[in-house]
């Protein structure tokens, strides 16, 4: 279950970099955005590295 809402909570910020994207109409791909935002978010402490720590690695390493 722990990696269902670690990879439900990097999906969602994807989405609102696709949303950001469209809304904005960036010319940077919105999954990029989405990173972007995550990137954000753990520096800033919104987002714990916990959180996405084990799901990153995974999809890291395939």
């Amino acid at each position: 279950m722990r990696y269902l809402r670690q990879f439900v909570i990097i999906l969602f910020i994807a989405f609102i970099g696709e949303i950001l994207n469209k809304i904005f109409n960036i010319p940077i791909p919105g999954n990029i955005l989405g990173m972007v935002l995550l990137l954000f978010a753990l520096i800033f402490g919104v987002i714990k590295l916990d959180y996405v720590d084990e799901v990153s690695k995974f999809l890291l390493e395939n």
